[in-house]
């Protein structure tokens, strides 16, 4: 009989050794609740740190290393991966999971060979220095961002196009930005349905040429956008529904906006029907320089 390995976050694991390049893993996958129960409910939100209360990124014990396989099949889970350069993941199957990874470059799951599920977690994404000069740190549709830390190195956030996409539980940012750039945290251009946004801390105040921490647009027709803690932009929260009727659903609920970290207002919604919209419970707020809610403020209006 081969052993099962219990470990603390109730996955059970059977590791099978292919050949020296390639370990195929297949798990039962645990339910993800925020890093160290950090809950917008107690003003705890993700943080830039790989330890402690909100943590993001690849964890303490873990060093990615070369060789993993970019067409992963069916139900395979690659940990302590490292990519240094972009990558496109062409998951086989029902999709695939990388987990306690580091992305130095763009990720993009191949939305033309493909139809499965890509699960990026616990992992770091976008480059060490400088500033990136690709429109998105990961992309497109029928993805997972969940836990993980996007560096002050990237000048795009995890982009939404399509269908059946999440990003739950990470800190992007501070995000950087060069010259001509319309920096977003999470961006959505072309989303369809059953796109969720949840629990995120977005960073874009040192972005000099900047547009939103949340941004759908260019056709987007639905999104839940729940419990987020984002700050600096233009608009801090921008949905535009670009149909008309709007097509919706629309959640945008118990977000936290930093007061007076935006050029314009909190929030914009150009073309989006407030009255077919829920938004309840998005309000400004005030941190310290780790990203600690102080003090809750006034509501903001759809």
């Amino acid at each position: 009989m081969i052993p099962r390995l219990v470990l603390p976050v109730l996955v059970v694991s059977l590791t099978v050794l292919v050949d020296a390049q390639v370990r195929l893993r297949i798990v039962v996958p645990p339910v993800a609740p925020p890093s160290g129960d950090c809950l917008a409910s107690e003003d705890c939100f993700p943080k830039p740190l790989n330890t402690g209360l909100g943590a993001t990124g690849v964890p303490p014990g873990h060093t990615p290393v070369e060789g993993c396989d970019t067409t992963p099949i069916s139900g395979q889970v690659q940990d302590d991966c490292l990519f240094t350069t972009s990558v496109v993941i062409t998951p086989i199957g029902s999709g695939a999971t990388f987990r306690y990874s580091r992305f130095q470059g763009q990720v993009q799951r191949n939305i033309t060979g493909s139809s499965g599920l890509l699960i990026i977690e616990d992992s770091t994404l976008g480059p060490d220095s400088g500033c990136s000069t690709y429109d998105n740190a990961y992309g497109w549709a029928n993805h997972v961002l969940r836990r993980s830390r996007v560096t002050a190195s990237a000048s795009e956030g995890p982009r939404m196009t399509g269908a059946n996409s999440t990003f739950e539980h990470n800190f992007i940012g501070p995000i950087c930005s060069n010259p001509g750039d319309h920096a977003d945290g999470i961006q959505a251009v072309g989303a369809g349905q059953n796109n969720i946004v949840h629990h995120n801390t977005i960073d874009l105040r040192t972005a000099v040429d900047f547009n939103a921490p949340i941004f759908f647009a260019d056709n987007s027709e639905s999104a839940t956008v729940t419990d987020n803690l984002v700050m600096g932009g233009n608009f801090s929260i921008r949905i535009h529904d670009d149909a008309t009727p709007d097509i919706g659903p629309w959640i945008i609920t118990g977000n936290r906006i930093v007061t007076g970290s935006y050029s314009n207002s909190p929030a914009s919604t150009v073309n989006t029907t407030c009255a077919t919209t829920t938004w309840t419970n998005n309000r400004l707020v005030t941190i310290n320089a780790s990203y600690v809610i102080l003090t809750t403020g006034a509501v903001v209006d759809c």
